[in-house]
């Protein structure tokens, strides 16, 4: 694939894709994954003929206005290939891409060599607990620099600044 074919499977796994790290077999080995989940199947077929992977399809639930969606994905060494050629232009995931490639490390035990180190596994297993906790953040307005147009920060409904219920239903009003 060329360079701007790589920018630009870099914007979709920025908006629509996760780079993990799953634990088989009790923690003694570590999978690294690279997912992304959109509704567009034309665009995810795309991107499988062009980079390789698989598509996996969830059937419809919830209600009736929502729609399908499918996951290109893939594991192991291709993923790691994949996320090699991203991270030039990875913008919101560049930290997780990074420890993502620092567990593709092959050394051995020199006992068994089927086996990783254990001061190499330890080292792998805190940068998946890492890669998990940057996954986790969460977003608020609050965090949009003031020089960029923070948004407003939501209506509230009485002047002890409650914010609205989401659910109408659930709306209690203050007695303030």
């Amino acid at each position: 694939p060329s360079a701007p074919d790589w920018a630009y499977l870099a914007g979709v796994i920025d908006g629509e894709g996760h780079i993990s790290v799953v634990s088989l077999r009790d923690g003694k080995f570590l999978q690294r994954r690279l997912v992304v989940t959109n509704t567009n199947l034309p665009l995810l077929i795309s991107i499988a003929r062009r980079f390789g992977g698989r598509i996996h399809g969830h059937k419809e639930v919830g209600p009736k206005r929502q729609r399908a969606s499918f996951e290109w994905y893939g594991y192991g060494q291709w993923a790691t290939e994949i996320v090699r050629g991203v991270l030039p232009y990875l913008q919101g995931k560049r930290e997780e891409a990074e420890l993502f490639l620092s567990l593709d490390r092959r050394d051995r035990d020199p006992v068994d060599r089927r086996c990783i180190t254990p001061e190499l596994r330890g080292a792998q297993q805190a940068a998946a607990r890492e890669i998990i906790v940057l996954r986790a953040r969460k977003w608020t307005f609050t965090d949009i620099p003031e020089d960029l147009g923070r948004c407003k920060p939501p209506k509230t409904h009485c002047p002890a600044g409650h914010p609205y219920p989401t659910d109408r239903r659930q709306r209690k009003w203050c007695k303030e």
